[in-house]
């Protein structure tokens, strides 16, 4: 069974990567 908790730090890392590069951009 996979861990969600890994699922989740996946998600979180996609979204926070996603916010600096439109911090980045404008």
């Amino acid at each position: 069974m996979v861990m969600p908790s890994l699922k989740l730090l996946i998600l979180f890392m996609l979204i926070f990567g996603h916010l600096v590069l439109v911090y980045i951009l404008c």
